[in-house]
């Protein structure tokens, strides 16, 4: 095995993060500790969750305990209270998973293309960044606004838990 160049005291078998590209088809995007998800992680099977959600129901309107059936399909008292009302007022396409729209960018486009383009070709963290745009009078940034940008675009890097050394 290669020799680590460096460690630090508070996870000695951490290596270096710096500076690692993963290459995705006709790019390179900056590794991640987590990795990139498969492309169908989020995907369900609709028709299944139907079923699963009408499942509940039954068993639930069939007089069965509401911890029981809650406990066993692994949803949450909350989750097949939603269900009932949903399919009570819609019927079985109420128990389709409605389409989550994600929170709209309050920055422009170009400017997000331009965050992502320096972190890729500098990989200075979020408040950096925003320092820079400010003290180039690009935009006037929050770190906040450059984390979530980041985030959304998978180029983010959460930290690690840190250890105190033993002594």
């Amino acid at each position: 095995m290669p020799e680590v160049q460096s460690r630090t005291y508070a996870n000695p078998r951490r290596l270096p993060r710096r500076n690692h590209y993963q290459e995705g088809p006709g790019f390179l995007f900056v590794a991640t500790q987590g990795g990139r998800p498969p492309e169908d992680a989020g995907r369900r099977d609709r028709a299944a969750v139907v079923r699963w959600r009408r499942a509940a129901l039954r068993r639930w309107a069939a007089g069965e305990p509401l911890n029981l059936v809650c406990a066993e399909t692994g949803c949450s008292r909350a989750s097949l209270f939603r269900c009932r009302t949903r399919f009570d007022d819609g019927g079985l396409e109420a128990l389709v998973d409605r389409p989550r729209i994600g929170r709209v960018s309050d920055l422009p486009a170009a400017l997000e293309r331009l965050i992502l383009t320096v972190r890729l070709l500098t990989y200075l963290n979020s408040r950096r960044i925003a320092a820079e745009f400010r003290r180039r009078n690009v935009w006037p940034l929050s770190h906040g606004q450059v984390d979530r940008v980041l985030a959304r675009h998978g180029t983010h890097r959460p930290s690690y838990v840190r250890t105190r050394p033993a002594l």
